[in-house]
């Protein structure tokens, strides 16, 4: 049996006292620097980043802003840094586009061997292709002054090296607002689920790679209209989680919701205590994983938070409200805004998370300086199942078929004990299996084997596996 997460709803049959419990996390105790300087930009830091397989190097993308008065909105310049160690970058190229990067290795033309998604803007030729890209800001504004049209929207890219992009194709256009219209403008209209186009804001975008589906996903933000019919106060907007896909990455699947709040309404602000901001995917265990930067109204920050989905396409917050990594104080690196970098990944034996973490606060504190911080995880520890209190936590699993010589589990119980049954497909306690059989588990349990008096043999027949437990979190279990 594969690897299941404890986090998946769908495994869980029945349970008693428990809840879903986040995983803790080492925060690296000083910002990564950016030659030499801790502080990378003002306002909000996107990073993506991904090792390289031939070198080992760490390569990653950042985020700037260059302010821009004729097009009225500031043009993105992305820059292209290294590190060995992960904690000291230097820069390595710039400026680009590229606000979010998958290196394709098995792509067999190598200059696709980078794929990208990117928020900007571009003149479209007949076909709807793009002729005038965003990293041709003299172009697009003689384009514009001939009164041809820019359209702003999500674009993909091509590279052969991660800093030259070609083959620029639209993902979606916002369909409401044009490249001149200044923000507030009375004709600005935001995206209503169900219609055709987009409306979207300062997106961080993830660009998702899925080769066994023979596909590409990719998420950005969407502004999508909160007011009711009739309304007549002023127009207000609610931040979530857009989806889109493709199988050649060219021509990509109408844009749908992938994920939003859904909280209470309030009707003194028009709006919702928290939006969604932005949200980074990646597959594990056989599920996948995204950690949001929500947006709190009441406080001005952004907060990271975990969510998860069986497919992509629906998904479910895990512990709403909770932070994954701890905020610092207001005034110092993490005490303000989060935004998570695209695709934590498995460095040695921990997990690395990466985020864009600024001093101040969203709205009231525009000059905030951002910098790059590291949270780290042990593996498939992002989440778990926990007791609700101080008491016993108990759980049952669906049916599962234990195709290995051992039973294993992933969990810390260094305050308590963890027993685990085995019981029939009905329910029933199988002998020899019994929680009275049962070994009790204690400490930390990083991949521990089950065991039973007698050690029998697993079972070759589906299962229900029940773990009892107190002062404990089981964060996944398989057999080999």
């Amino acid at each position: 049996m594969d690897k299941r997460l404890l986090l998946d709803g769908r495994l869980i049959a029945q349970q008693e006292g428990c809840v879903r419990a986040l995983g803790p996390c080492t925060l690296n105790p000083e910002p990564c620097t950016l030659d030499g300087l801790a502080v990378w930009k003002k306002n909000n830091l996107h990073f993506a980043w991904h090792r390289d397989p031939e070198t080992g190097q760490l390569v990653g993308w950042h985020n700037t802003w260059v302010p821009d008065a004729e097009t009225l909105r500031g043009r993105p310049h992305v820059f292209r840094v290294r590190s060995t160690d992960g904690l000291h970058w230097e820069t390595a190229g710039g400026p680009s586009i590229a606000e979010s990067v998958v290196c394709d290795d098995a792509d067999p033309d190598g200059a696709r061997r980078y794929k990208c998604v990117y928020q900007g803007a571009a003149v479209l030729d007949e076909r709807g292709e793009v002729a005038i890209p965003y990293d041709q800001p003299e172009r697009l504004r003689a384009a514009a002054a001939e009164g041809r049209s820019v359209r702003i929207g999500m674009f993909c890219a091509c590279s052969p090296d991660g800093l030259a992009w070609h083959t620029n194709r639209p993902i979606v256009l916002n369909t409401f607002r044009g490249w001149q219209t200044e923000k507030g403008d009375a004709g600005q209209r935001w995206w209503r689920p169900g219609e055709p186009g987009w409306a979207g804001g300062d997106s961080f975008p993830c660009l998702l790679h899925l080769p066994e589906q023979g596909k590409w996903v990719a998420f950005f933000r969407t502004n999508v209209d909160r007011r009711t019919p009739g309304d007549a106060r002023p127009l207000r907007r609610e931040r979530a989680v857009g989806r889109s896909e493709t199988a050649d990455f060219a021509h990509w699947s109408p844009h749908r919701l992938a994920l939003r709040a859904d909280v209470d309404w309030q009707r003194a602000l028009g709006r919702g205590k928290h939006d969604l901001y932005q949200m980074q995917v990646w597959p594990a265990a056989g599920l996948f994983l995204g950690i949001l930067s929500v947006f709190d109204w009441e406080d001005d920050r952004n907060h990271l938070e975990l969510a998860w989905s069986p497919d992509t396409l629906h998904w479910e917050r895990i512990c709403p409200g909770s932070d994954l990594v701890p905020h610092g104080r207001l005034g110092e690196p993490g005490g303000g805004c989060s935004y998570a970098a695209m695709r934590p990944q498995r460095m040695g034996n921990e997990l690395w998370v990466y985020f864009g973490a600024d001093t101040g606060r969203h709205n009231a504190d525009p000059e905030r300086e951002a910098t790059l911080l590291l949270a780290r995880f042990a593996p498939d520890r992002l989440a778990g199942m926990a007791p609700a209190g101080r008491g016993r936590g108990t759980l049952v699993t669906c049916p599962l078929l234990l195709d290995g010589a051992a039973l294993h589990l992933n969990a810390n119980a260094v305050e308590g004990s963890i027993q685990v049954e085995l019981r029939t497909e009905a329910g029933q306690p199988l002998p020899d299996y019994t929680f009275a059989d049962s070994i009790p588990l204690a400490g930390d349990l990083a991949d521990h084997t089950v065991a039973w008096h007698g050690r029998p043999a697993l079972p070759a027949h589906p299962v229900r596996i029940a773990l009892s437990f107190t002062a404990a979190t089981v964060y996944s279990l398989w057999a080999q």
